[in-house]
This record gives structure tokens, C-alpha cells and sequence, in this order.
């Protein structure tokens, strides 16, 4: 009896350690926490802990505070193309050209970089809002048939003092 029952708390304990780590979710690192989803998402995100996750905007999003609603949001869309991601952002820069009001493109466009250790490129612009000019930093890269838009956006005169921030949260971004 003793052998049937070790054998099934071992059985027991071998289920709990493997369906612990299915999910390849981090612990968050010092000074921040992960971003919660009802969506199994295939990414680790983490924010600074003063920050707040808005739940409203049915994407994964945070904001600084209130009074300074600078924020970072991470949106992903599957492609039904095979177009490279240089033609992606090509495309996207268009668009936003044509949408968005005194639109003014960093003169550093794209910048390669990596987004959770996958090629992606960054862009950096300008636009007016409802009167406002704001700056926004997105990080755009193509992974298994899916294309993410990570975006900080913040009043341009406040961009900077969030600048640090948003490196930790990029630096730590990680795909499962």
C-alpha cells in the first residue's frame, strides 16, 4: 500500500511540475510587473510598478499615471501575405502619412533592432492630435505568420522622461 501511494504522489508531483512550466511565463524582474491578459498571449511583457495596465482598451496597454498618460500598448495581427517586414513598415509609413496631421518621421527610419530576440525594425515620429503634438516609438516585427506593433506614445514635450522606462520594458519583452 505504502509503494501505490508513493507512487502517486510522485505521479502527482511530475503533473504539477510539467503543467508549472507549460506556459513559459518569467517572474517579472526588480521594479516591475507583468502585464496580466484573459488572452493566452505568447509573450512576456512587463511594466514599471508605478505604471498601470488599462484594462479598458481591449489591447494589452499601460499608462504611466493620470496626470501623464504617457503609455505603451503591444497589438498583433495575423498576415495572410508573405511580404518581408522592410515592406510591412514600408506600407505602414504610408499609411500613417496619409492619416495622421503634421506627420514628421524621425530622419533615423527604421532603425534594425530586436523585439524579444526577433529581427524587427523602429520607427519614431510625430503628429498633432486634437491640437496636441505627440511622439511615438513602435517596434514592428513578423513572427510565425504574425506581425506585433509594439507602440509608446507620449505628449512630445514628456517623451523623454519615460525614454528609460520604455528601454526596461523592451529590454525585458520576451516571446514564449
Amino acid at each position: 500500500m505504502k509503494k501505490y501511494i508513493a507512487l502517486f504522489l510522485t505521479f502527482v508531483l511530475c503533473i504539477g511540475v510539467l503543467c508549472g512550466c507549460s506556459n513559459n511565463k518569467k517572474a517579472a524582474p526588480d521594479g516591475m510587473k507583468a502585464v496580466e491578459s484573459s488572452d493566452n498571449l505568447d509573450y512576456n511583457i512587463f511594466i514599471p510598478e508605478t505604471w498601470t495596465q488599462d484594462l479598458s482598451t481591449g489591447v494589452i496597454s499601460a499608462y504611466c499615471k493620470s496626470s501623464d498618460l504617457s503609455n505603451i500598448s503591444v497589438t498583433q495581427f495575423n498576415l495572410e501575405d508573405t511580404d518581408t517586414l522592410a515592406k510591412h513598415v514600408e506600407d505602414y509609413v504610408n499609411e500613417l502619412k496619409e492619416n495622421l496631421a503634421e506627420f514628421t518621421l524621425s530622419k533615423d527610419y527604421p532603425q534594425n533592432t530586436l523585439l524579444g530576440g526577433t529581427a524587427a525594425s523602429k520607427i519614431e515620429y510625430t503628429a498633432k492630435l486634437v491640437g496636441n503634438e505627440y511622439k511615438y516609438m513602435q517596434v514592428i516585427c513578423i513572427r510565425k505568420g504574425t506581425i506585433y506593433f509594439f507602440t509608446y506614445t507620449s505628449l512630445a514635450e514628456r517623451y523623454d522622461e519615460h525614454a528609460e522606462e520604455v528601454k526596461s520594458i523592451l529590454d525585458n519583452f520576451s516571446f514564449r
